[in-house]
């Protein structure tokens, strides 16, 4: 067709379209060819290099700031054919392993490998596919989230004028660059999602507005599929939160569950966030979680090995429990091991946050080191500051041996019906166990057992203070927080959160206590 063409019009054929903006102005059936200059210029790149005598270390900046630099222009608009990336990434990984330019050479290491970041065992290059798709993926977020620039309103109008980007599909007959994005919508929708405000721009049955990475759509079936429902239509508009009789007659539980647990704010609009999964970057091989930080990770497992001490096994048990099976009021462990246990958890997160913001891990035989000798110079601290009283004061506290306290505070936390409002209630006995005072109120806190109990444990000690006391005893039935005793040991304090005035506003009691709680505190004195 092409000579046909020129045949009749009697001019000659051009090889090369050229560019524009330093990009191909026409992108045919043959992609190796059109985007062979990167290829050329990379070539030419390492012929001029292997002319120097350079470290490893000038090499990988090379590589780093030059070499995987050079296309990054032209894959921020095209899809470079896999073939090309691949080619490139040959040439890069000849040329670190090369020797001037002399011959071949044996490569150590696979370039996968070499790819991984440096804290996991690699150098830290980039894998161009990849990297390609990413470049594309944030052409295609912008799309998403400012449908008013130039470029978004261009492609809606000729690819998607009823949906957004996010429901958009590749049409009849797409340019190479509306390809290109469409190509990395699938690694966008993996991780976008709705964040609602007053929810009259998300639709229920099709956006992914749930808080669950795993599946954040709806799992209920749609009932009515003529008339597409927003999440607006969830919401009581006088009140402002969610319409629990709409949720309990549309939806399963699970859904109803998530749903419960978004915030609702009327004067915002719904909005676009990208969801990340927090992968630890300790071992880089499966999702951040607090047990996993502490216990589960090989790296911690490494340090609790080297420690030597002798803690509760981590298999079938959550952080709180494991925590409580040492730091209990109940366990075998003296102060001073539960102190250095701490210190052990302390040294492993400030190991994570060096992995995160330094890019460096330290060794587990050093981070044991560094956490023997914090604890004996702060020790030596306290010897030297305070003298011998304080040496005996320490060492009575770490055995465990204490004085009769001036007071003693009894608190706890509580839920309240199916939709759990929290709230706090305390209880103060001098050393006879005469009642002193107590107090219960409201909590403004999120469905979360620990939180709760130590909001509590902040208003019993800002009221302690706030009335002079400096000493004493507190007590509550969560064992990671202070002293640890039983529900039926914590009655009162218990009994005062779970009272119905404790929803209504902040009651105190002094020297007479109230009557719901009268018999307990005899029962208690």
């Amino acid at each position: 067709m092409r000579d046909l063409v020129s045949g009749v019009l009697t001019v000659s054929q051009a090889e090369d379209f050229g560019k524009y903006l330093g990009l191909p102005s026409v992108v045919g059936r043959n992609r190796r060819a059109v985007f062979a200059y990167i290829e050329q210029k990379l070539r030419q790149r390492f012929g001029s290099w292997n002319k120097r005598l350079l470290s490893k270390a000038g090499k990988e900046v090379l590589l780093k700031s030059v070499a995987q630099a050079m296309p990054t222009y032209t894959m921020s608009i095209y899809l470079i054919p896999i073939t090309l990336c691949a080619s490139l990434e040959r040439l890069m990984n000849r040329y670190w392993w090369g020797h001037g330019g002399q011959g071949s050479s044996i490569h150590w290491l696979a370039w996968d490998r070499m790819c991984k970041p440096k804290k996991h065992g690699g150098m830290g290059f980039k894998r161009l596919h990849e990297f390609n798709l990413a470049l594309l993926a944030k052409q295609g977020w912008r799309l998403l989230t400012n449908p008013t620039s130039l470029m978004a309103r261009v492609f809606k109008a000729r690819y998607f004028p009823t949906t957004s980007f996010y429901e958009a599909v590749m049409g009849g007959n797409p340019s190479y660059v509306w390809r290109s994005i469409m190509a990395s919508q699938d690694l966008l929708k993996s991780g976008c999602r709705r964040r609602i405000g007053n929810g009259a721009s998300t639709q229920v049955w099709t956006a992914p507005w749930l808080p669950d990475h795993q599946n954040p759509y709806i799992e209920t079936d749609q009932v009515d599929h003529a008339h597409p429902m927003r999440v607006s239509d969830l919401i009581d508009s006088h009140t402002g939160t969610w319409n629990h009789e709409i949720l309990h007659h549309l939806f399963n539980p699970r859904d109803v569950d998530l749903i419960l647990r978004l915030p609702v704010c009327m004067e915002y609009e719904d909005i676009w966030r990208v969801d990340i999964i927090n992968v630890c970057p300790l071992c880089g091989l499966v999702e951040e979680c607090v047990m996993h930080i502490f216990c589960l990770c090989p790296y911690a497992i490494n340090v609790w090995q080297l420690s030597q001490f002798q803690i509760p096994p981590f298999a079938n048990r959550n952080f709180i429990q494991w925590t409580e099976e040492w730091l209990g009021g109940t366990t075998g462990f003296t102060r001073e091991q539960q102190w250095k246990i701490c210190g052990i958890l302390h040294s492993i997160w400030t190991a994570r946050n060096s992995a995160v913001w330094e890019s460096a891990v330290p060794l587990p035989t050093m981070l044991i080191r560094r956490c023997l000798a914090s604890w004996t110079s702060w020790v030596d601290s306290q010897q030297r500051i305070y003298g011998e009283n304080s040496t005996r004061a320490v060492q009575s506290h770490a055995s465990g041996e204490t004085s009769a306290p001036s007071s003693r505070c009894f608190v706890d936390a509580s839920f309240h019906g199916p939709e759990r409002y929290a709230a706090f209630g305390f209880v103060v006995l001098d050393a006879n166990s005469t009642f002193v005072a107590a107090a219960n109120g409201p909590l403004s806190c999120p469905y979360d057992p620990l939180l709760a109990e130590a909001m509590a444990m902040c208003e019993a000690l800002s009221w302690l203070k706030d009335n002079g006391y400096t000493g004493g005893e507190i007590y509550t039935d969560s064992a990671v927080l202070v002293l640890f005793i039983n529900r039926e040991a914590n009655h009162v304090a218990h009994s005062l959160s779970k009272h119905v005035s404790a929803l209504a506003e902040r009651s105190f009691w002094r020297d007479v206590p109230p009557p719901f709680i009268l018999p307990l505190v005899a029962n208690a004195i």
